[in-house]
């Protein structure tokens, strides 16, 4: 299969470009436990957020005074959550938004529950499939896996969860690893074959491509579309994206079934961060692109180091948006 498009995959680094203040997670999560009546809050450190989520939610699902059950706890946690960030977070500056708008993109994914990147393109509808899709899928009643939202050629995707749908957002461990199952089952082994699905799509062995192409999943995109990635720290809590990114070079170093035929999309991950630095100077920066250009590398993932000194972020990503746009017009 050739490459059908362009994608671009965004993450919360887009909040450092809205017109309100940038919102830090640990702040959002840390409000959970002051929205259930805790007021000694201790900041205890956690390796990933995720963890913290799930240790804030055992806080309060452990609480004699909470008469709640645990589900609905975690219900009301993420239901607070959303509004949290619909309270907090604002619209695009206008400069990011017309930079988006001029890629030449078949599919815009994103880890952000909320709709600012739909609102630069003007559109807020989240789509009746979408929440048909949602609503009936028993076995998974908390995935959303399907585009959101469409425009023109361009489809939506939240990949993590929309805010339409409290229950969709991904916060802690066991909604991340309920995706992850869900990737695998989707990707890997037809039972009646012994194929990788992912491997027969790329091969049109599927019935209509077209239509395949306007109903896949998120996760096809990584495989049929040229990627960029920008604004996702992609932290080791990150287990589905690093998934796919290992499963496609698997394929692609283990040659299953000719899959060196087959994908032939690039990815590339513009890596927008602070400096790293020492008491002695910047010297640990030079250590820390060798790292992460040797670890995508092996990944067959392109890497685009975007170093931020200050808070120059908003600049830092203008400059990421253009290099997207030359890279996808000569594609």
């Amino acid at each position: 299969m050739e490459v059908i498009g362009n994608s671009l995959l965004i993450g919360n680094g887009l909040n450092r470009c809205s017109q309100k203040k940038n919102v830090e997670w640990n702040a959002v999560l840390y409000s959970i436990l002051e929205h259930f009546g805790f007021t000694d809050v201790k900041d205890i450190y956690f390796d990933s957020y995720p963890l913290k989520f799930e240790y804030i939610m055992n806080t309060i699902n452990s609480d004699e005074n909470n008469s709640s059950t645990p589900i609905d706890n975690y219900r009301l946690a993420k239901e607070f959550v959303i509004k949290y960030l619909d309270d907090n977070l604002g619209n695009l500056h206008s400069e990011f938004s017309e930079a988006i708008k001029g890629l030449n993109l078949n599919s815009i994914l994103t880890t952000n529950y909320d709709l600012s990147i739909e609102k630069t393109f003007n559109t807020y509808k989240y789509t009746k499939t979408a929440r048909e899709q949602f609503k009936s899928n028993s076995e998974n009643r908390r995935l959303i896996t399907n585009p959101t939202s469409t425009l023109s050629h361009i489809r939506f995707y939240h990949v993590h969860g929309i805010d339409a749908e409290p229950e969709s957002i991904c916060l802690g461990y066991e909604q991340y690893s309920m995706i992850l199952s869900e990737l695998r089952k989707r990707l890997t082994s037809d039972d009646s074959s012994g194929r990788d699905r992912i491997i027969m799509y790329l091969n049109n062995e599927t019935p209509a491509r077209k239509e395949d192409y306007i109903n896949a999943e998120f996760e096809t995109r990584f495989f049929d579309t040229n990627m960029a990635i920008l604004g996702l720290g992609l932290e080791a809590q990150e287990i589905d994206i690093w998934w796919l990114l290992c499963y496609r070079a698997y394929l692609y170093y283990s040659n299953k079934d000719q899959a060196r035929e087959l994908i032939k999309n690039t990815i590339t991950y513009y890596d927008v961060h602070p400096i790293r630095k020492t008491d002695k100077g910047y010297l640990y920066e030079d250590d820390y692109v060798e790292h992460q250009k040797e670890k995508f590398s092996k990944m067959r993932v392109n890497y685009v180091p975007l170093p931020v000194k200050g808070i120059e972020y908003k600049e830092k990503y203008l400059e990421a948006l253009a290099m997207i746009k030359k890279d996808f017009s000569t594609q």
